[in-house]
């Protein structure tokens, strides 16, 4: 029976011969059983080259199929996720697969790459979790446009954002209390127009995108205008074209009482107390906190203001958001680290965008909790 072979496998009991075989793909068995043989031969001693080299070579038709079978074995089905996801089809099936752990899917949603998780947030399993949903919001690879997207389907967990007229009145003390508390800094940036904060570079999302497509028409426009001599028609706007015609009073408001993507968008005025004043928003929540704190395109002020913000703090998410979050500054980031999970600690120590202070304390961390598991 296969489940004896497998036994013997792992146990070294099988002869010599049969074991090459196997690390060739050449045993009689279905598909997804010899590529169970194969992965757990890839660490052989004597066939791991040779199991490594057969997995590499099965063909991708048959990989697909394997990959769909319920009766796939789990170790299979990780393997696959990490050697092939990058292959759409693959990825796929994998993630649908019911057998793949919610562990191991937390894991991708964590730490993949945005194209992942673009293709993640077509599986309806993926969809339907919002814990997978949180985890997308961390993600230091994905784009400001995923993290919307993810924050969007969220919404079905927190609830809709339409005004009742309790939260308008909310919003109204909100921000006459912000403009009190601020009034100096609105006066002396009431004439500064709307621009995004810079991406990292190479980091770029569809947001910077469409602000560098707009600012570009803006100018041919303003030509063509000039030209012509006359006014252009006011025709129905993008969201980022109102928000760039808006004096800084107004973006406040909108920053206060906007919607959720309206938010995300302001959270990276250049103006400071623009961006700020989104923190103070009555209609913000824990997830969108979560994917605020995870932006490596906001200002350090703004990841310096959530730190203050203990409603918010007391979310694990935001605390591992901004220790997570390379842009943090150090002195806000290291005392959080010993807030994290062991997991996360492990996570964090492999992660290379961090800071290397905080990297080696997260190690530091991960070697003494581990330590005391083994005492």
């Amino acid at each position: 029976m296969f489940s004896e072979l497998m036994e013997q496998i792992r146990a070294d009991m099988v002869p010599p011969a049969v074991l090459r075989s196997a690390a060739r793909g050449q045993l009689s068995l279905p598909p997804h059983e010899m590529l169970e043989v194969l992965v757990e031969l890839r660490t052989h001693y004597q066939v791991g080259r040779t199991a490594q080299e057969t997995l590499y070579q099965w063909p991708d038709e048959s990989v697909l199929e394997v990959c769909a079978n319920p009766d796939t074995a789990v170790p299979v089905l990780q393997y696959f996720f990490v050697a092939r996801g990058a292959r759409r089809n693959i990825l796929r099936a994998v993630a649908a697969n019911p057998n793949l752990p919610d562990e191991f899917m937390r894991h991708a949603a964590t730490g993949g790459s945005d194209a992942m998780l673009r293709d993640l947030l077509d599986l309806e399993r993926v969809r339907n979790s919002s814990l997978l949903l949180r985890n997308m919001l961390v993600n230091h690879n994905a784009s400001d446009e995923t993290r919307m997207e993810a924050q969007r389907w969220l919404g079905r967990f927190t609830g809709s954002e339409g005004d009742s007229a309790s939260d308008i009145g909310e919003s109204e003390e909100e921000i006459a209390a912000y403009f009190a508390a601020f009034r100096d800094q609105i006066d002396a940036e009431e004439g500064l127009s709307f621009e995004l904060t810079n991406s990292t570079p190479g980091e770029e999302d569809d947001l910077d995108h469409a602000y560098s497509d707009m600012k570009s028409k803006e100018r041919i426009a303003a030509l063509a205008l000039a030209r012509q001599g006359k006014a252009g028609d006011d025709e129905r706007i993008s969201t980022l074209q109102k928000i760039a015609k808006m004096s800084v009073g107004d973006r406040i408001r909108l920053a206060m009482r906007g919607s959720r993507d309206e938010r995300l968008i302001l959270i990276r005025d250049r103006s400071k107390v623009v961006s700020l004043s989104v923190l103070e928003s009555p209609k913000l929540n824990e997830t969108e906190m979560e994917a605020i704190a995870a932006m490596t395109s906001v200002q350090e002020a703004v990841l310096r203001a959530i730190a203050t913000k203990r409603r918010f703090m007391k979310h694990y998410g935001v605390v591992r958001a901004l220790v997570t979050n390379p842009r943090t500054p150090l002195e806000v980031g290291m005392p959080l680290v010993g807030h994290l999970l062991t997991i996360d600690l492990q996570y964090l120590t492999r992660n290379k965008n961090v800071n290397e202070t905080i990297r080696k304390i997260a190690f530091n961390m991960f070697r003494q909790r581990t330590q005391k598991k083994k005492d």
